[in-house]
């Protein structure tokens, strides 16, 4: 039996990152996109192909159908061979220009849906202020916290802190919670949440 062949070692391929999956959009097009689509038949062993189904009925996913997968799948691939240096540094530079414009509006659509999640509460938190229910704002810190541990990708992180900063709601919670802390009867637990919100709050302002 030959050999398969090797692929050219001045070329290689790049592994699937955090990244790459949130590129998903790349193998969305746009309205103006989808009227310049050029029509392309090929085979699959069937083992792909029920495990592509899965993955574009998953979802957990953008895409909507196997057309989505593969134009993504064949933008990575080529992505791969271009940051490679194939063939020139010319190769694709109007289109990743293009998708990096797509990725910075992907990524500010997906900080929106996070900041308004985050907004939903507020009404609440300000209640809980105001009546001094420090048990709320400490449940609802906890919520927050473990939105962030659960994130998938460190993009994902970085746009809920980004969001907390920005909750004029949760700032006022923390330092009403300070005060709390200092009542008696309190537990002392509450002082040391509020503490490292204060700090965590700081710290993620610097890193807006």
């Amino acid at each position: 039996m030959d050999n398969p062949p090797a692929l050219p070692t001045s070329f290689p391929l790049q592994q699937i990152t955090a990244e790459a999956l949130d590129r998903q959009y790349a193998g969305l097009p746009t309205e103006a996109e989808a009227k310049r689509l050029t029509k392309k038949y090929f085979s699959i062993p069937k083992e792909l192909e029920a495990l592509a189904d899965l993955l574009v009925q998953d979802s957990r996913v953008l895409y909507r159908s196997f057309e989505d997968l593969a134009r993504h799948a064949l933008y990575e691939l080529l992505k791969a061979y271009y940051d490679s240096g194939y063939p020139n540094s010319q190769l694709g530079a109007e289109l990743e220009y293009e998708h990096g414009i797509r990725l910075q509006a992907y990524r500010a659509a997906r900080r929106k849906v996070l900041t308004e999640s985050m907004h939903q509460f507020d009404d609440e938190l300000d209640a809980a202020r105001r009546q001094g229910d420090w048990k709320y704002i400490v449940d609802h810190l906890g919520v927050v916290e473990s939105w962030i541990k659960e994130a998938p990708t460190e993009s994902v992180k970085h746009n809920i802190r980004a969001s907390a900063v920005q909750s004029l709601a949760i700032q006022a919670a923390v330092v009403s919670l300070l005060d709390m802390a200092e009542q008696e009867g309190v537990p002392k637990d509450v002082g040391l949440t509020a503490e490292a919100w204060r700090e965590a709050l700081e710290e993620w302002q610097g890193d807006l």
